[in-house]
């Protein structure tokens, strides 16, 4: 058998080349949809890990399309809005399935006896220039071209004539791309006292053939004026790293960029972007946004429809100083300067996510994080990495730190969405036999969500998360579980719970309401040396004080009256009382009223 004949039968064992990845970012409304649709049991959105791809969100949306006799009229209005906003691989996936039941498997049959034409049978396994172009009528004008996202001409056009709006747009047989900007300004006062946030940036994403996908993001945050969170440790905004600050004000970037490989059940990624594993809507403590993003080669099959594979292998940044490998800059100069680089951090998981019948979701994984040195076995997606030292000879000053992990979905009954994530990272089964639950590394989110209670479109959820005392540290902080300083895990930290109450209700597309009560709690973060040596030092119980103590409530309203144009203005009340005098800003602290407006478009 010829390397042709070989190629061509390696491609049908994975499925064929019929798919193309670009991610939705997690934050985007669509995924509210896809959680209430998912909730009604009119489709099975499978919701553990995010983002989804551009290409997994519209077959969703056609499959809700399929049964939108269901949907009552403002769900209607958002799937015609989320359809403009997907148009493209809308488009793309109704050719993918036309086609797909073309093929046939009777032409292998000549091509495994090493008999017949092996570009021909190629050419029905692997559609591309001509099966698009001929499925999309593109004859010969490219199917979008040109700034302000102008239709094309031909059926090719009529297809994504109900397309939003771009600042460029080009889409030809075997090239899609789209450009957008990105812009906000906002202005808030907090605790009396005013400030404003600006950001300008820009996005594209595109795709090439039938198994390419990258995208590009960058955005250039401005802070100003008094009482702003430059560091956001106890927050759950994301995490900034400061690049520039002179006076009050202070800036710091997001880049993020994808490249990836897709096959009909599976991709495969290099991306510095965002992530989350397991279900929180108020934070995650497996996985969350809490850490700026990061470098991973980042790998998803989901060959079955009861069965999903997430991996990872991350590169990120221990801010920990390697004096062995300082270096003088610039020799000849009169003041050469110290380069002193950091120590190679990196993380590596996987999870893997079953459906277990119609209603139940169960996902299970592991995470070892290590350095500096990399190490070639965590290339292996499905090892159990917790363990991994205990064969590899490897000594304490060069071990890694190993966590375990599991979430659940239950959507049952119909309206009703509950959910629960676990994260351990140290278990003393001796101590918890003996009613010691404190001692016990481990993290816990549970939650519930019903949709439409009392009137349609009104959604009311309650979640509680704990994280025990040391969860996301270790001896060796180079094998914490943290990138920039920030934990990766919920944004609470260590010895620390939150409970939160909150009531979501929108009668008209694009305008929703959120109401919300939440309680936070936050203790000691004591010395490690405490963790490894209790016999010597005592146990650190949980919510040992000092303790900080957090009540807040707000209003929150958002209006997208088109694509990527958004308003949100808020208004919340917190009360903080806070045990330690140092950890929390004077600002912070007793009844504060804080509120904010703010305009943007893209982000």
């Amino acid at each position: 058998m010829s390397l042709m004949r070989i190629f061509v039968v390696a491609v049908m064992l994975v499925g064929g080349l019929f798919a193309q990845t670009v991610f939705t970012r997690v934050d985007h409304p669509v995924y509210g949809l896809l959680s209430r649709l998912d909730a009604r049991q009119i489709i099975d959105f499978n919701s553990e890990v995010l983002p989804l791809s551009r290409m997994e969100i519209a077959q969703l949306l056609l499959r809700i399309e399929d049964s939108s006799d269901k949907l009552n009229p403002l769900e209607l209005q958002e799937l015609r809005f989320l359809r403009e906003e997907f148009a493209l691989e809308v488009a793309k996936w109704e050719v993918t399935e036309s086609q797909s039941h073309e093929v046939t498997t009777s032409p292998l049959t000549p091509l495994l006896r090493g008999e017949g034409n092996t570009q021909e049978v190629a050419s029905i396994i692997l559609p591309s220039t001509s099966v698009v172009s001929t499925s999309l009528a593109i004859h010969p004008s490219p199917l979008r071209r040109g700034a302000g996202g102008e239709v094309g001409e031909g059926s090719a056009g009529e297809v994504l004539e109900k397309e939003r709006w771009w600042l460029f747009a080009y889409t030809d047989d075997q090239f899609a791309l789209r450009v957008s900007p990105l812009a906000g300004y906002g202005i808030r006062s907090v605790a009396g006292e005013t400030n404003t946030i600006r950001w300008p940036g820009l996005k594209f994403f595109g795709y090439g053939g039938d198994w390419f996908g990258a995208s590009f993001e960058y955005v250039d945050f401005g802070e100003t004026g008094s009482h702003t969170d430059r560091n956001k440790r106890f927050s759950p905004i994301t995490g900034a790293y400061v690049n520039n600050q002179e006076g009050s004000t202070f800036e710091y970037s997001d880049v993020k960029g994808s490249v990836s490989f897709s096959w009909k059940w599976g991709n495969i990624s290099i991306i510095k972007d965002y992530q989350t594993w397991g279900h929180g809507q108020f934070g995650q403590v497996i996985l969350s946004t809490k850490a700026p993003s990061f470098t991973q080669i980042r790998f998803h099959a989901n060959p079955v429809s009861w069965f999903r594979f997430n991996y990872f292998q991350g590169w990120v940044n221990s801010l920990i100083y390697d004096s062995s490998a300082a270096f003088w800059s610039h020799t000849e100069s009169v003041r050469p300067t110290r380069i002193i680089p950091y120590k190679d951090k990196f993380i590596v998981a996987n999870l893997a996510s079953f459906s277990v019948m119609d209603e139940l979701d169960l996902s299970i994984g592991n995470a070892f994080v290590y350095g500096p040195n990399f190490r070639f076995e965590t290339l292996i997606p499905f090892l159990y990495y917790k363990v991994m030292d205990h064969n590899t000879g490897r000594i304490a000053a060069d071990d890694g730190n190993g966590m375990i992990f599991s979430d659940f979905k239950v959507r049952f009954p119909k309206d009703y969405l509950f959910y629960g994530s676990t994260y351990i990272d140290v278990i003393n089964l001796r101590d918890l036999l003996n009613g010691r639950f404190d001692n016990q590394w481990l993290a816990f989110t549970v939650g519930a969500k019903r949709f439409n209670l009392f009137i349609p479109n009104l959604d009311v959820s309650i979640e509680y998360s704990r994280v025990n005392p040391w969860n996301y540290e270790n001896r060796n902080d180079l094998a914490s579980y943290k990138h920039l300083g920030y934990q990766l895990g919920h944004w609470i930290g260590q010895n620390a719970d939150q409970l939160r109450f909150q009531v979501n209700y929108s009668q008209i597309r694009g305008l929703r309401h959120f109401a919300y009560l939440e309680w936070v709690r936050k203790g000691i973060e004591a010395d490690i040396a405490i963790a490894y040596n209790s016999k010597k030092y005592g146990i650190v119980e949980f919510l040992q004080g000092p303790l900080r103590k957090d009540f807040r409530f707000g209003l929150e309203t958002t209006w997208e009256p088109y694509h990527e144009v958004k308003l949100r203005g808020y208004y919340e009340l917190s009360m903080i009382s806070d045990e330690d005098p140092a950890r929390t800003p004077n600002y912070m602290r007793g009844t504060q009223h804080a509120f904010g407006l703010i305009a943007s478009y893209g982000f």
